[in-house]
């Protein structure tokens, strides 16, 4: 495992080697990426680059964080808003995500409020 870490392999890929191997994790039939990077945690091994998870939205829209970061603001920013009645935002029912239309006229009415205008 340590070898494949230092290969510059994924836990998922780990976890399939190793399973093709006949190796498996505690109470399943395969070894599972959770139980490869609790080995690596415990080996002081740790990923250099978080990678993002995918996310697969509806076309058009952007997540509250991308929205964020088109802001300058913190993503903790929306979430008070929300929450006091600012923002009227519901989540997706297919993704669990706030999600926000693309295009100026939503960043417009956001920077607005951002400057205290609305």
């Amino acid at each position: 495992m340590i070898e494949l870490f230092r290969a510059g392999r994924t836990d998922e890929e780990i976890a399939a080697e190793l399973t093709k191997a006949g190796y498996r994790s505690p109470m399943k039939e395969q070894v599972i990426a959770s139980t490869v990077a609790k080995i690596r945690y415990n080996h002081g091994l740790r990923r250099t680059q978080r990678r993002p998870k995918p996310r697969h939205i509806r076309a058009g829209y952007i997540t509250l964080p991308q929205m964020a970061r088109s802001l300058g603001v913190s993503d903790h920013w929306f979430y008070e808003r929300i929450k006091k009645g600012q923002i009227k935002v519901s989540k997706d029912e297919k993704t669990g995500l706030y999600l926000f239309p693309e295009g100026e006229e939503m960043l417009s009415a956001l920077r607005g409020l951002k400057a205290g205008r609305r």
